[in-house]
């Protein structure tokens, strides 16, 4: 059965050949530009369904383990391990709708990541007919202050975290008690669901943009979230708090392909 499977995989991606069970064993038989076309066919697929709309779609890294010995593996952080080793790091798009992934690379390397995020833009508006998606949302290590200036210059709206520095933190300590107001999140399945927030417009990269702190979501030290959109106020706040519980999920279906 497992032949089997594997000779209908190899049909199915256009191979010459069955894979073979390790990285380390198979030949560089595809390129880049092979995988694109087989993501594109499957792109337009969805986007005639209307399954994928690109309403939202969650953006992530996800580093996949290798335990054996490879010269060109190069080492990444693995969430599930908690420490950095020889892995392969694959950018993924989701469809936030649907849950369907629409888009991912597996051919990273150190130094790329920041642009990955333009090169989906370029592959999502050669299948969407010039159209960019109507919203992205990511964490702190997709993209460089310099990029989401780039996206908001685009005009791709963003929700994005920030990471938490010493600056920022001491920032968020010294607020008074009335500067917090709490807000409740509905249609979150999740036991923090009345935090509180506080709002300020920041400048990166000569661009303007919503941040805020956010506490009382179950850590100990405050998210803080930023964005481009000015109009979706308690949307943004709603929308990211449904992203928290994507990074698991993206875990679970890169198991299960892999």
């Amino acid at each position: 059965m497992s032949l089997a499977a594997d000779s209908g995989l190899a049909l199915f991606a256009g191979l010459n050949a069955i894979p073979k069970k390790s990285f380390s064993r198979v030949l560089h038989r595809l390129e880049r530009r092979h995988t694109l076309r087989l993501l594109g066919a499957w792109q337009d697929k969805l986007a005639g369904g209307d399954i994928v709309t690109g309403e939202s779609v969650n953006l992530d890294f996800h580093s996949l383990p290798y335990a054996g010995e490879h010269p060109t593996l190069e080492k990444h952080f693995v969430a599930m391990r908690s420490r950095r080793q020889p892995s392969i790091l694959a950018f993924l798009a989701q469809d936030a709708r649907s849950n369907v992934f629409c888009y991912s690379n597996a051919d990273l390397r150190k130094g790329e990541e920041s642009e990955e995020v333009f090169r989906f833009l370029d592959f999502w508006k050669e299948h969407h007919n010039g159209a960019l998606p109507r919203e992205l949302v990511f964490d702190s290590k997709l993209t460089t202050h310099s990029g989401l200036a780039r996206l908001d210059s685009l005009g791709v709206p963003f929700i994005t975290l920030r990471r938490r520095d010493k600056r920022l933190l001491a920032e968020a300590q010294v607020l008074p008690a009335s500067a917090w107001r709490v807000v409740a999140l509905d249609h979150v399945t999740r036991e923090f669901r009345t935090p509180r927030v506080f709002e300020q417009m920041v400048t990166l990269a000569n661009h303007p943009f919503r941040q805020l702190f956010i506490e009382d979501l179950g850590h100990e030290e405050p998210t803080i979230l930023l964005t481009n959109q000015t109009r979706r106020r308690q949307a943004a706040r709603h929308r990211y708090a449904q992203r928290m519980l994507i990074e698991n999920a993206f875990s679970d279906a890169v198991r299960f392909f892999t």
